[in-house]
């Protein structure tokens, strides 16, 4: 450095902590000081580990957290577009109508129409990204606030997918009716 003040970096105020020992005492300073960061998560995660397994000792075998994990990963990839979209300070309200969307027109084209699955996915993947498109026309094109075109995307995206799925549809009205119903029979 040239014809500047050199920097002090032993400042005595600042505590430079190493080793495991320095990374309790920053983490035990950390909590003093109202900042918990992740610790409500994982409490919450051994609460809830704890209760499952005391009333299923299976829980947490090898094979059920395979299991769990295999079931977590569609939700998790949607989760990584969704943490795009909300970086940018937009929210879309679709993402579960549209996803159940793509699933229906996978099952109906592999199972009802024999397609083969890779062709069927590219069908899907297809409608996927022209509902995004609409959704990029009307935020761009014509000013629309992503919260309004994705809440009306949301309900007509649910009735495509009902349309596509037809009389093997169920819908989550009729089934609230019959739950309610059982819940006074009983």
């Amino acid at each position: 450095m040239s014809g500047g003040p050199a920097v002090d970096r032993s400042d005595v105020r600042v505590r430079h902590d190493t080793g495991v020992g320095g990374a309790f005492r920053g983490f035990i300073d950390r909590l003093r000081s109202g900042d918990l960061g992740a610790l409500p998560v994982v409490v919450g995660l051994a609460v809830i580990w704890t209760v499952f397994q005391s009333l299923n000792p299976v829980f947490l075998s090898a094979n059920n957290l395979v299991n769990l994990l295999f079931d977590c990963s569609t939700v998790g990839v949607i989760a990584l577009g969704i943490v795009c979209i909300l970086m940018v300070g937009e929210i879309d309200l679709s993402v579960g109508s549209v996803s159940g969307f793509a699933s229906a027109i996978v099952g109906v084209l592999w199972v009802n129409s024999d397609w083969p699955v890779p062709v069927a996915i590219l069908v899907a993947l297809v409608a996927g990204a022209a509902i995004g498109a609409v959704y990029a026309v009307l935020f761009n094109r014509l000013s629309m606030p992503s919260f309004v075109s994705t809440l009306a995307g949301l309900l007509a995206v649910l009735g495509m997918q009902l349309y596509i799925l037809g009389r093997r549809a169920r819908s989550t009205c009729s089934m609230a009716r019959r739950w309610s119903a059982w819940g006074r029979l009983t």
